[in-house]
């Protein structure tokens, strides 16, 4: 599949120059992590690291994005020069930004990823989908993993004095993360806790088995003050902080999709007008009848978010990382109108006396 074109949001510059943009997932996704980078002696090889990557923008002199999702298997061998993404009319030379989403694939146009690679995570609605194995000496484990996260990264870019024509960006996924073991800022690679989780013997380890680990057991898995109960959902965190660009540049999460960052209380990511919605009236009984036996009648945290927050957890729920909460989706059992309307009864709520 090969991206036909970019939707150009802004060519203030006239001939503004191009960026153009890889997905690289270093060697570590194509060759392994050998056993000498690992803190227990472990060796990693990954057979598939499928992930999904979308609301793609950058912003610099010139502004462009581009449309829909690239579906990329990063383990595919690519000589180490990352995997082509596409090429935009941005201008970077002088510093800026890029910005990028991993989340369950909406319409794909791109990327290296098989048609069955794409079903896979549809069917699974889920961002990543990783399998290998673990070798250590006569021992050998395989791991098949579906990774449910939503996150957007904004990645500040560094200007380059006196460069004219094409500028590229890498954006990097560090696979490695997978297997830290700090959430904090000097983690080591380590695979034992993992294999233990094996509780049938199979060789093989499933989120099933690692959610069945309780974290406090394990000492030396810190969590950076979150709270992060088993074994499983510390994957799942740690596969949050994957994203980088050009190597080791570090980028800044954010939680709300493009599509909703805009919005308002009233108006959803549909674009539904509900100005003036009865949020005392529908959008309460909207509250009791669906949110009530959760959050009680104070509200979620989300009320003190921002309107596009509330409105894309509302919207998406919860059942993926960061969150890994049991809050359901409401697309699909509500209308745009109806989310609106609870999201402006939780406003109500945020600006109550």
């Amino acid at each position: 599949m090969r991206r036909i074109a970019a939707i150009v949001m802004s060519l203030a510059a006239g001939c503004g120059s191009t960026t153009e943009l890889s997905v690289f997932g270093e060697s570590f996704a194509e060759v392994g992590i050998a056993s000498s980078d690992m803190s227990d002696g472990w060796a990693i090889r990954f057979s598939e690291f499928v992930v999904a990557i979308g609301d793609v923008r950058v912003s610099g002199a010139t502004d462009a994005a581009l449309p829909g999702w690239s579906v990329f298997d990063i383990a595919a061998d690519s000589a180490g020069l990352g995997h082509p993404l596409d090429a935009l009319d941005a201008d970077l030379h002088d510093g800026g930004a890029v910005h990028y989403r991993i989340a369950r694939p909406d319409k794909v146009v791109g990327g290296n990823a098989t048609d069955a690679q794409v079903r896979a995570l549809r069917d699974a609605g889920v961002a990543i989908h990783v399998s290998g194995e673990a070798v250590r000496g006569m021992q050998r484990v395989t791991f098949d993993w579906d990774i449910p996260m939503d996150l957007a990264y904004d990645c500040d870019i560094d200007a380059v004095d006196g460069q004219t024509g094409a500028r590229s960006v890498e954006l990097t996924i560090h696979t490695d993360h997978l297997f830290a073991d700090d959430l904090d800022l000097e983690p080591q690679l380590a695979f034992d806790a993992l294999a233990a989780a094996d509780e049938d013997g199979d060789e093989h380890v499933t989120p099933l088995e690692l959610e069945a680990v309780p974290l406090a057991g394990l000492d030396a898995y810190l969590t950076s003050r979150q709270d992060i109960e088993t074994l499983w959902s510390f994957v799942g965190n740690l596969a949050t902080t994957m994203a980088h660009v050009d190597g080791e540049q570090s980028c800044t999460p954010r939680f709300v999709p493009d599509a909703y960052a805009d919005s308002t209380a009233g108006v959803d990511a549909a674009g539904v007008d509900a100005a003036g919605v009865d949020a005392l009236g529908a959008g309460a009984a909207l509250f009791e009848e669906h949110c009530v036996s959760c959050h009680e009648a104070g509200g979620p945290t989300l009320a003190t978010a921002s309107p596009g927050y509330a409105l894309f957890r509302i919207t998406r729920g919860g059942a993926f990382f960061p969150y890994g909460s049991e809050m359901p989706a409401f697309d699909g059992l509500l209308s745009g109108a109806e989310i609106a309307q609870l999201s402006g009864y939780l406003k109500t709520l945020q600006t109550a006396p």
